[in-house]
């Protein structure tokens, strides 16, 4: 570990960094998984109903 403050404080906020990209890849697949089962019970009514 670098006894120099201000790079202890980048290898810091480069961990914090990488944590929040993950989070934000999970909440974004999160957001699709929801939004194609949300179209899928959107448009399964209306496909029996034309038939």
């Amino acid at each position: 570990m670098p006894s120099n403050p201000t790079s202890t404080r980048c290898i810091e906020l480069n961990q914090r960094e990488s944590a929040m990209w993950y989070f934000t890849w999970i909440l974004g697949l999160a957001a699709a998984v929801f939004f194609g089962i949300m179209n899928a019970m959107w448009l399964e009514p209306r496909l029996n109903d034309e038939q």
